[in-house]
């Protein structure tokens, strides 16, 4: 999200995050709100099919596809992350915090509490799963 905020800052757009967590907001965007809707049933054990149709009437078939394939790698990319035990790094956080409070992320108790790579903690997380792969 940090990048897509960057690269709409710099084409002069502006686009609205908090429509990621309020429907009521319109994120500024042609097709937002049937891509928020495809982002949310993409991530249910069964999605339904109907929010790519809305999107793709909205934005035209090519664009639909090529959003539910960058969904389907973002899930890909999630899971292994969350297997390994991916810790977080500091600048990515840094990065993204804007982001994040704008969505209202950040309003959640232990919001700032992240596994953050330092030097101890990388090394320590090195050993663990090093120890784990043997």
């Amino acid at each position: 999200m940090a990048t897509l905020s960057w690269s709409a800052k710099q084409s002069g757009m502006h686009i609205d995050f908090r429509c990621i967590t309020d429907p009521d907001v319109d994120s500024g965007v042609s097709g937002g709100r049937e891509l928020v809707a495809l982002g949310h049933v993409s991530t249910l054990a069964a999605p339904d099919p109907s929010a790519v149709t809305r999107l793709a009437a909205k934005v035209g078939p090519v664009a639909a596809v090529t959003a539910v394939e960058i969904a389907g790698v973002f899930a890909m990319i999630n899971r292994i992350m969350d297997a390994t035990g991916s810790p977080v790094h500091a600048r990515k956080l840094e990065i993204a915090h804007p982001v994040l409070k704008q969505i209202g992320a950040m309003d959640f108790p232990n919001a700032d509490v992240s596994v953050v790579r330092k030097n101890k903690t990388g090394r320590r997380l090195r050993k663990v799963l090093y120890r784990l792969r043997r």
